[in-house]
């Protein structure tokens, strides 16, 4: 019977190997001839060929190859193999890998590698400390030992409880011979003293003592053995030395040997703890003695020491006195012990646990907490509606990301039912968004979209797909392919979030939802070690989490108590869900309704609401809260507390609003509201009274859109939009792209759009300026009496309030006082010095010195995160670990509790807010009052300690001691206290920043340099690094201001504001040494000190370098501001140098001449180098290239952005310095006296005529117009026409020419110097001119006066303009000129924002100069100027004055062909794109009217059958003017002529097809019909005339032919195409008409021209454009068309 048992026992265990294999190479890792050695040895018994071992060598076949081989594959490979031979190779291939399979599972003796000796001596003080494995229980998987821990026992003396099991720790280690006897041998002792003493015990292998004489501690090491042969080894022992009679017994007792894993991440084997459980139950041993039989056959008893728990014999004597007496004893003790009540342990409190973990307090989240959520996949029964609604809790947890690790492909996951379900908006991004080698991350960079950005600002929460993700085709990776593939993106998210939570502040949770775990299992690692201490897993049940410990612990990630606190493991989803939402801050419960331009509310659905998340929605039923509608005392309690908190000096809310009695109407509240009223009716909406604006992206906008348009059948009412204090270049950005969306909702509506929306724009500012708008209101910090007395009133009601214990004592409602006592200074100074004084201890005060300094000299700062001030606010010496909740051992490590500690004092003095951080979701901290700030900053600004000695301080403190989320916030404020400079009272600028004015005003330059150099060395920000160049401007430290000026262009060298401060370091060098020598010289002195010459052209020099620069970059800048500074910087510059040059002693006629002159060189200045020479030299074409830009850029670009500035400033001053410039420029360059004397060269006498020009407004149309008296201009077209007659003609002379003729037409001053066909060949010079020059900057004017002279009209002469393809070729050159002379406009041309091009001249309709109308000339009804908008197209004097051009619509209203008459007469197609697509599809492929502007010519797509396109402002869509026509009164002139024969003539056949082709969505290039074929269209061949029906056309060619070749008509005269030659005219308007050739040329290949002298007048003379040609010679010998 016990042999039977013994076998049983062993027969349970998991089969083993006898001995442990070497470890091998695996097949995946062989070499083709590795491989052919392992497998070629077994061709025989897979009957393979010999052939195979040479396939696989030359076939380069590898084991991994191997391993992966399929019958497909075995084609090309092995050539000669049958499928048998396949067949068998596949076999082979499987049995080899099933063999490795089984290899790899087994564990040998021979896998025994030698370790390293550690003996006792030599330990290391510092081990890991492990706890014993529970006694008496199964090993599961994430049971294990770490190696070289410390594991220790209590018990080191005789068992005193013998339920308490000893611990014996075994001597025998790795090295000791005979290992399995060893330990065989060893349990034996062990037992039999446990079965005597009646006590519980283990016996541990693999766990060395650390002292020989006490067994107390022990260091795991692990031993290498086979559990198999361990197990029958000792089991053979206890058969050989306990009595047969007692074989039962002793094999219940003693357990089978449990086998623990040793962890060690450097381990190449196996080892374990083998660990031998005694258990002498008093109902097996009774009162037994167990003997153990000696080798000699004699009977031993053994016992514990008496001083010890080591196992020995003892003598016949206490032989005798055990068993007749402590047998009996041990007995009844074990009996008693067994017999006691057992103490049921208490379930673990689980809610409590995850309260603690999560860090509740007072069952609530903190506010400063950051979750990240991990979920895992979960098994497909459970994606449920039922199932899913369980995971509701994560709307209310409000994580920071969601990283989901399920696929969930063909069924709904976790994703699905937020976004479905619970309407939530999501942004969803993959780990490909974070790694920098993605296709993302480079699709982003080419958009210049910025995912970290966005993630940082935007409400919405990032759902982070890590594994696959089947809407972007990313399909589920095993865990190889994910380390390998997206791991990199992984862990760069990972860090970015690390890196944006302060440590402390994050909550890390695992949703463990199944165990099919492996590739977040592999992520885990990462996440853990980043956010150690700030981890949570959840999960149902041990089942889920077992493996997933095992794998961590195994890896030693983490440790075993670790597991067991950072676990919340047997809660189910359920009661998951309601244990969060509890601790949760519900979320919003009501729905949200706003009103539709009819007047009833609609409810907007939560979702949508989430989707416009740029926008702050204000609901109809905003505060309409049931939980407090429906409670009168809870409503009365909010009422109370949303008053204090804003009358404390919190943000004000709706509530406040809601409330009747909390905010007091200001008395510009009418005033205001009549302003929103009419812009709203559209009344007042010119651009000069805007009443504000809001802004952030073109994302925002197009919510903005989709609100107003949100429930809207017809045309909406305009939206009101409110922003607090935004960015100016913001600003600028909505206000040009909303514009561009009304103007295209404008011309695609049915209805008039008067208003799109209404923009409230509120400015802070701490000056406010003395000159406002009519659109702007000045709220100051004054209150009128009326004012006053609203809050004196209210403070009665707080106090009676707080007398009736329903609220605070108003005293500490400092901001409510302020506003009471008026903005008195002395009651701030007082009440702020009182509450700081109260405030003593050190860091509270520092903290409060730091957020007034902050908050004082920033006037925009926000709320700076709590997080930012933990390293001052908690002590890090001391060790102080802050935890939450009851049980200690359970909390998370968080150190955010100070902020709920401070003093009564100082919270009465901090506002806080939940708008800081990562998405606004932090809480933060701020002054109650800007002017409170100042205040208290003022208390701490006192001796010893000045202002600067505090920036520094705070830079020098720990608060920036990491770089986190939060210190970063603090940072960029600190920034902008650097960078921000406010506006005066008269809205310039100041010098610097407030706080480095505030510094140089009470102390001096080297304290604020050393501010600004320590923020830069902190942030290397190139803009902080400008303000250091700028500091040491003002203080004209040159060197210093070089080297800053110079190393922020190195860190942002595209930067052109970067470099205007490189070039304004030595412009005001210059200007410096300009007012000392000016006051220091003797103005009566006439020599020029060569040195001080010398030096100021150098200077100049390199500032000139430095402004061109800027100019270089400005141009290719797509940012929205515009940087025109450089070319004012040049032009002040060259002005500056010849002031100076002129103070040096040079006259100024002689500078002039020098400067104008090119051969001049005066002795006086023989002493300048050629490079110098060559400078001033070129001053003047430098000084005309970049004015001429100026005036270009003022002229022919309009504005379409918003400049926030212009509410404040008028624009006009811009102009105003650029006529300043020109007048100080003509002072050298130009001429004041129209004479020019005889004898002077005639090239000279030029150049002097255009000075004279230039000195006279000459460079553009817009200084012709400005020019009062018409009459002036006569002297310039005198002198102009001088020029364009002379041989020192430029391109300078015929535009102006021309520009002065069109502008004495615009004045209406008739003149007879120069003829209008003399003005259209100039046209056509002046472009030959152009395209043939290499000036720098090329005149466009020339390419806009080809097109509009020679543009063919019925009125012109066909004679006198230029040809199709001259004007082709122009428009093309045109465009190409446009983009060089403005770059940026080419990168913004699709662009809403930004500057476009000026509409200038537009073709009308009369004769010569008539044809050219410009927009100066225009009017609307009431005899204003041009002005906006579509009505304006409609007014009598656009309709009579504007040539209409008649074409058709087509390609789906983005394009009108039209024809136009070329030179050669006839009709050329052109195809004209719109200036905007025409929706209405009811004028597509039909003829309409549309205008023709000149501002910039652009050209079609390529490929397509047209010329160049022209922008269209209006498509007439065949509608009749406004005042033209009434219900009694029409006037059929304006409509359509009826089509005639010519009509259709006229129109190109092949354009009719294509069409209706494209308007039925067909592109060029794709196929027709239900199959998409590409069909070869069929060409249409005219019939040759005489040809009868059914004749054969191929046989009357051979017939032509053989007629030819018979000779009969050799005598005739041979029909040649020639001068004289008599024709007919097959085709077109003089169809049958015959003449005489007078003219022929061969235009280009295929194409003549040829001048018809009609026989039926001989004086009409007409020109034919043609291609083909007919000669008749009695039968057809070539057909020709024409």
């Amino acid at each position: 019977m016990s042999v039977i048992d013994c076998c049983n026992l062993v027969e349970s265990l998991p089969p083993q190997e006898d001995d442990l294999k070497p470890q091998t190479k695996s097949i995946s890792e062989l070499s083709p001839s590795e491989l052919v050695a392992l497998i070629s040895p077994r061709y025989e018994e897979h009957n393979l060929p010999e052939e195979t071992s040479n396939y696989i060598i030359t076939g380069k076949i590898t084991g991994k190859h191997f391993t992966r081989l399929r019958n497909e594959y075995m084609k090309a490979p092995f050539p000669t193999f049958t499928e048998g031979d396949k067949l068998s190779l596949m076999i082979l291939r499987d049995d080899l890998c099933e063999e490795e399979k089984n290899r790899i599972k087994d564990k040998s003796s021979s896998d025994v590698k030698t370790l390293e000796d550690a003996s006792f001596d030599k330990l290391k003080q510092e081990h890991y400390r492990e706890r014993f494995h529970k006694f008496d229980t199964d090993v599961i998987p994430t049971d294990c030992y770490r190696q070289n821990a410390i594991v220790q026992s209590s018990m080191t003396e005789r068992p005193g409880n013998l339920l308490e099991p000893v611990h014996y720790f075994s001597y025998i280690t790795y090295d000791t011979h005979n290992l399995y006897a060893s330990i065989a041998a060893e349990v034996i002792p062990f037992a039999a003293a446990c079965l005597n003493e009646r006590t519980n015990g283990t016996l541990h292998f693999g766990i060395n003592p650390r002292s020989h004489n006490i067994q107390m501690e022990g260091v795991v090491k692990g031993l290498c053995l086979s559990r198999h042969e361990c197990i029958r080894l000792i089991n053979s022992k206890i058969l050989q030395q306990f009595y047969n009679d007692q074989h039962t017994l002793v094999f219940k007792c003693i357990r089978p040997p449990k086998f623990i894993d040793v962890s060690s991440k450097d381990a190449t084997v196996q080892t374990y703890v083998i660990e031998v459980d005694i258990v002498p139950k008093f109902d097996l041993v009774g009162e037994e003695a167990f003997f153990v039989k000696e080798t000699s056959g004699h009977p031993v008893l053994y016992l514990f020491n008496e001083n010890g728990i080591s196992p020995q014999h003892i003598t016949e004597d206490k032989v005798r006195t055990y068993i007749t007496k402590n047998r009996s004893l041990l007995s009844e003790c074990r009996k008693r012990e067994e017999n006691m009540p057992k103490c049921i342990p208490l379930k673990e409190d689980l809610r409590q646990k995850m309260l603690n973990l999560l860090g509740a307090n007072n069952d609530h989240m903190p506010k400063d907490s950051c979750p990240l959520v991990f979920l895992s996949p979960m098994y497909p029964s459970r994606c449920t509606d039922d199932e899913l609604h369980n995971f509701e809790f994560l709307i209310e947890l409000d994580p920071s990301a969601f990283f989901d690790f399920d696929f969930s492909k063909d069924r709904k996951g976790v994703n699905y039912y937020l976004e479905t379900c619970k309407n939530q908006a999501l942004n969803t991004l993959t780990t490909d968004n974070f790694c920098p080698q993605s296709f993302e991350q480079y699709s982003t960079k080419e958009n210049t979209f910025n995912w970290v950005e966005e993630m940082r600002q935007s409400k919405l929460k990032p759902w982070i797909f890590c594994n696959g993700y089947e809407a972007m085709s990313k399909s589920q990776m095993s865990k190889k392919e994910w380390k390998f593939t997206s791991s990199k993106g992984f862990k760069e998210a990972i860090r970015f979030y690390r890196g944006e939570i302060p440590v402390g502040r994050a909550l890390v949770i695992f949703l463990l939802c199944s165990n099919q775990y492996d590739v977040l299992l592999e992520a885990a690692e990462e996440v853990i070690l980043n956010f150690k201490n700030e981890w949570v897993v959840i999960a149902e049940n041990h089942a889920i989490t077992d493996q997933w410990f095992a794998e961590l612990i195994r890896r030693e990630t983490i440790d075993k108590e670790e597991m067991e606190k950072r676990s919340v493991i047997g809660m189910n989803w359920g009661h998951v869900n309601q244990t969060i939402k509890q601790i949760s801050s519900p979320q919003r419960s009501h729905c949200c309704e706003i009103p539709t331009s009819i007047g009833v509310y609609c409810h907007l659905p939560e979702k949508k609401r989430n989707e416009l998340h740029d926008l702050d929605i204000l609901s109809r039923n905003e505060c309409d809260d049931p939980a407090f509608l429906k409670d009168t005392v809870k409503l009365e309690e909010k009422q109370i507390k949303v008053s204090e908190d804003y009358y404390h000096g919190a943000a004000i809310s709706w509530w406040n609003f809601w409330f009747s009695d909390h905010v007091v109407t200001r008395d510009v509240h009418q005033k205001l509201e009549i302003m929103l009223r009419d812009a709203l009716d559209g009344k007042n909406t010119d651009d000069e009274n805007r009443i504000g604006l809001i802004t952030t992206t073109e994302q925002t906008v197009d919510q903005i859109i989709e609100l107003r348009n949100f429930d809207e059948k017809d045309d909406p009412k305009p939206l009101l939009l409110l922003i607090d204090n935004g960015e100016e270049d913001k600003i600028s950005d909505l206000f040009s792209i909303l514009q561009n969306k009304a103007k295209i909702a404008a011309r695609r509506s049915n209805s008039e759009i008067k208003v799109f929306c209404v923009l409230l724009l509120c400015i802070r500012r701490a000056i406010i300026p003395t000159q406002l708008d009519q659109g702007s209101i000045a709220l100051k910090h004054f209150l009128s009496q009326k004012e006053l007395f609203w809050f004196q009133t209210k403070r009665k009601s707080l106090n009676e309030n707080y007398n009736d214990q329903k609220g605070i004592h108003p005293k500490y409602l400092i901001s409510f006082n302020i506003l009471t006592e008026n903005f008195n200074q002395k009651y701030i100074r007082s009440t702020a010095k009182e509450f700081v004084e109260a405030v003593d201890d050190l860091d509270e005060r520092r903290l409060l010195k730091y957020l007034s300094l902050l908050q004082m000299f920033d006037s925009d700062c926000p709320p700076l995160p709590t997080s930012a001030f933990d390293p001052i606010m908690i002590s890090y010496k001391k060790g102080l670990k802050v935890t939450y909740g009851l049980v200690r051992n359970h909390g998370r490590q968080i150190f955010n509790s100070w902020d709920t500690k401070i003093s009564d004092t100082l919270q009465l003095l901090l506002n806080r807010s939940s708008q800081a951080g990562l998405a606004k979701q932090l809480s933060g901290l701020s002054i109650i009052h800007p002017l409170f700030a100042k205040e208290i900053f003022s208390c701490f600004k006192r001796q010893p300690q000045c202002t600067s000695q505090i920036v520094l301080e705070l830079l020098n403190s720990p608060l920036f001691s990491s770089c986190n989320m939060s210190s970063n916030e603090v940072l960029r404020v600190v920034q902008n206290m650097m960078k921000k400079r406010e506006e005066n009272e008269m809205s310039i600028k100041m010098k610097f920043s407030r706080l480095i004015m505030k510094v140089l005003e009470e102390e001096n330059d080297l304290k604020a340099a050393e501010i600004l150099i320590k923020v830069f060395q902190m942030t290397k920000d190139a803009m902080v690094c400008q303000q250091i160049a700028r500091l040491y401007i003002h203080c004209q430290k040159w060197e210093s201001a070089v080297k800053y000026a110079r190393t922020a262009t190195e860190i942002k060298p595209q930067s052109s504001f970067l470099w205007d401060t490189y070039g304004q370091v030595y412009m005001k060098q210059l200007l410096a040494k300009y007012l000392t020598i000016s006051q220091s010289c003797d103005t009566s002195s006439s020599s020029m000190n060569a040195t001080d010459v010398i030096n100021a052209i150098d200077i100049a020099k390199m500032g000139i370098e430095k402004f061109q620069k800027e100019q270089e970059l400005s141009e290719y800048e797509t940012s929205r501001t515009y940087n025109d500074a450089g070319y004012y910087g040049e032009l002040r510059m060259i002005i500056l140098l010849l002031d100076m040059l002129r103070t040096l002693g040079c006259p100024k006629e002689l500078l002039r001449k020098y400067l104008t002159v090119p051969t001049c060189l005066p002795p006086e200045m023989s002493y300048l180098n050629q490079v110098s020479v060559e400078f001033l030299k070129g001053l003047e074409e430098n000084a005309e290239v970049t004015l001429r830009t100026i005036e270009e850029k003022l002229t022919q670009l309009k504005d379409g952005t918003y400049n926030s500035v212009h509410v404040f400033v008028n624009p006009m001053i811009i102009k105003n310095a650029v006529g300043n410039i020109k007048f100080n420029l003509n002072t050298y360059f130009g001429e004041e006296g129209a004479l020019i004397g005889a004898d002077v060269p005639e090239r000279e006498k030029a150049d002097l005529r255009r000075r004279y020009i230039r000195s006279n407004g000459g460079r553009s149309l817009f200084n012709y117009l400005r020019i009062d008296d018409a009459k002036d201009l006569y002297p310039i077209l005198d002198m102009l026409l001088q020029n364009v007659l002379s041989d020192n003609l430029e391109i300078f002379d015929i535009v102006n020419l021309i520009t002065v003729v069109i502008a004495l037409k615009i004045k209406k001053e008739k003149h007879t110097k120069i003829s209008y066909n003399e003005l259209v060949r100039l046209s056509r010079k002046c472009y030959e001119k152009v395209i043939s020059s290499k000036e720098r900057r090329q005149y466009l004017e020339a390419y806009m006066y080809l097109v509009l002279f020679n543009w063919p009209t019925e009125s012109r002469s066909k004679d006198i303009i230029c040809s199709i393809d001259q004007l082709r070729d122009a428009t093309k050159r045109w465009k190409e000129a446009f983009y060089e002379n403005h770059p940026r406009l080419k990168e913004l041309a699709n662009k809403s924002h930004g500057k476009k091009e000026t509409t200038i001249f537009f073709l009308g309709k009369g004769i010569e100069m008539d044809t050219i109308v410009h927009y100066e000339e225009l009017g609307d009804p009431y005899n204003r100027r041009f002005i906006k908008g579509d009505k304006i197209w409609e007014t009598p004097d656009f309709v009579t004055k504007l040539l209409r051009i008649q074409g058709t619509l087509i390609n789906e209203g983005t394009e009108v062909s039209c024809n136009i008459t070329p030179l050669t007469g006839g009709l050329t197609p052109f195809v004209v794109p719109t200036s905007l697509q025409i929706v209405n599809r009811s004028l597509w492929q039909k003829k309409i009217y549309f205008l023709l502007d000149a501002r910039k010519f652009q050209e079609a797509e390529q490929g397509r059958q047209t010329d160049m396109g022209l922008n269209i402002p209006l498509l007439m869509q065949n509608k009749i003017p406004e005042g033209f026509e009434t219900d009694d009164k029409l006037d059929v002139g304006l409509r359509p002529d009826e089509p005639e024969e010519n009509d259709y003539e006229e129109i190109p056949i092949d354009q009719f097809g294509l069409a209706m082709l494209r308007g039925m969505g067909w592109q060029e290039g794709q196929g027709i019909g239900k199959n998409n074929k590409a069909v070869a269209p069929v060409n249409a061949v005219l019939r040759p005339k005489g040809l009868g029906l059914g004749a054969d056309r191929s046989q009357a060619a051979q017939l032509n032919d053989s007629k030819k070749g018979s000779g009969k008509n050799d005598n005739e005269e041979a029909l040649v195409l020639k001068k004289g030659a008599y024709c007919v005219l097959l085709k077109g308007a003089n169809k049958d008409m015959y003449g005489i050739l007078a003219r022929i040329m061969k235009k280009d290949k295929s194409r003549y021209i040829a001048t018809l002298q009609l026989l039926r007048d001989r004086d009409e003379v007409i020109n034919i454009d043609f291609d083909k040609i007919c000669e008749y010679s009695g039968n057809i010998d070539e057909e020709y068309d024409y």
